[in-house]
């Protein structure tokens, strides 16, 4: 019974969904360039998440269960040692006094926390004012956008605060996400209505492509580390960085946009075009006016 029940299901969702399947195949076919433009651009941004949470597995299964261990153990040491360079009881807050008013710092602010992150940077800057002549130096607008001294970043590694970079990178990942969709929808638009603007899309892929390639050669540069100390209790290692799956998508996204601008240029060049002349009248024509005669 349960078999001819199942079967009688497929039977009924084959007749409801059959038209619906045949109409999308229909479409498929007619708009084969905007099918693979789609799933194209589908791919470009969920294979570089993929590969990177794999690699994240695959090095948290080898190593990082060790070295998630080893932290619990340290975290549980530090809070049981009283280790507190403040001599608050809360280790996860401080207190410092600015213009005669106090304020608790927390550990960890959000990048949108604007007051939090002011707090902290205030306090973190007094205490490492000595190790760094340069410290009280540094423009808010620099420290507002994440930037942050050496002396500044190791005082927040040796006391478990947060890493102001963290939250930049977030931002510009999550940036560079909306406007690839973004361009991804537009273009797949521009495709499906058969615009004229269809050179504007080839010309954006291409400053799309270049703005990829920089963010690459940047982030190696910069925001990726292989310091073996930096990296000894990520319980995902090297991969556990922000900047490394910033790295594979911007690779995906740029291939994704070199390719199809060039083969929306092949399209264009390949595509014969209508003939522009019909306002030319042909010589001999019966219905061509007459010239006027110019009085002298």
């Amino acid at each position: 019974m349960n078999m001819d029940k199942a079967t009688a299901l497929l039977k009924d969702a084959r007749t409801k969904l059959g038209p619906k399947i045949s109409v999308a195949k229909s479409f498929m076919k007619e708009n084969a360039f905007l099918t693979l433009w789609s799933i194209s651009g589908v791919l470009a941004v969920f294979i570089p998440v993929i590969h990177w949470n794999n690699m994240k597995r695959d090095f948290y299964k080898n190593y990082g269960y060790y070295i998630e261990y080893q932290n619990n153990n340290n975290q549980e040491e530090y809070e049981n040692g009283g280790n507190n360079d403040d001599n608050n009881n809360n280790a996860y807050n401080r207190v410092y006094q600015s213009n005669g008013r106090y304020y608790y710092v927390p550990k960890t602010c959000h990048w949108w926390q604007i007051q939090c992150r002011q707090h902290q940077s205030s306090y973190i800057q007094t205490k490492t004012s000595k190790d760094d002549d340069q410290n009280g130096n540094l423009p808010s607008w620099f420290t507002f956008f994440g930037g942050a001294s050496e002396s500044e970043l190791r005082f927040r590694e040796e006391n478990g605060y947060n890493n102001p970079r963290a939250g930049s990178l977030s931002f510009v990942y999550a940036v560079s996400l909306v406007w690839f969709i973004t361009l991804l929808l537009w273009g797949g638009f521009v495709i499906y209505k058969k615009s004229p603007t269809l050179g504007m899309v080839a010309t954006l892929l291409a400053v799309f492509a270049q703005f990829s390639i920089m963010m690459i050669v940047l982030l190696i540069q910069g925001p990726i580390s292989t310091d073996s100390d930096e990296l000894e209790t990520n319980i995902f290692g090297w991969y556990g960085q922000l900047g490394v799956l910033m790295t594979y998508s911007n690779f995906w996204m740029a291939l994704y946009c070199i390719t199809f601008s060039g083969l929306i240029a092949a399209r264009e060049y390949l595509t014969p075009q209508p003939s522009s002349d019909k306002g030319s009248v042909a010589i001999g024509d019966e219905k061509a006016q007459p010239m006027m005669k110019v009085e002298a």
